[in-house]
């Protein structure tokens, strides 16, 4: 592969600084950061012990 952008790389993390942790140690390894694109998603749920919830109605 030749070039720039021939490389893809996806982080999951919980926090921020996780992110910028990512990036930094990328670019120790030599790697050049064109774009970045940051997609956020929150999911809540109520805990339903694991559906026992549902177990316990059949």
């Amino acid at each position: 592969m030749t070039g720039r952008r021939n490389v893809e790389v996806t982080v999951a993390a919980a926090e921020g600084d996780q992110m910028t942790a990512a990036a930094s140690a990328l670019t120790e390894l030599g790697f050049d950061i064109d774009d970045e694109e940051l997609v956020k998603n929150d999911y809540k749920q109520r805990f339903d012990h694991f559906g026992l919830d549902d177990l316990a109605e059949e």
